[in-house]
């Protein structure tokens, strides 16, 4: 057995929930909004994942060397501002002109996210090799 740890990476969009560990199909362990990184004892061959509430992770082989790893969720800092201020520049571009196509791309965009904690909640969470 060997010791892996396990962080939980700091995002805008990833301050709410519990963010559960599982290896295999045991919950072994849980960050929360207050803890940075656990600590977990694993077997070579065993698979990591991550659940958040209804939203999961990709499952993880643990293979020797690997030493650590961090949970993070799709959307980074810089994407989620991105999202969020085009949105907010669409919206109030479609209200000072005439143009149709400047309404509806407000609409897109707040479909993006919403695609990833219903059809994509299996992707809504990251989890990768820390190197």
């Amino acid at each position: 057995m060997q010791s892996l740890i396990v962080k939980r990476k700091s995002s805008l969009n990833f301050r709410t929930g519990r963010v559960h560990i599982f290896i295999g199909d045991k919950r072994v362990s849980s960050i929360d909004d207050n803890t940075n990184a656990i600590q977990v004892m694993v077997k070579e061959g065993d698979y990591v994942w991550a659940k958040m509430q209804w939203c999961s992770s990709n499952k993880v082989e643990i293979k020797s060397g690997v030493k650590e790893l961090t949970i993070t969720t799709f959307l980074s800092n810089r994407s989620f501002l991105i999202i969020l201020f085009a949105t907010l520049a669409t919206t109030l571009t479609s209200l000072l002109t005439t143009y149709v196509y400047f309404g509806l791309f407000p609409i897109l965009l707040a479909l993006f996210p919403l695609y990833y904690i219903t059809f994509g909640r299996k992707k809504y969470l990251k989890l990768y090799v820390s190197k």
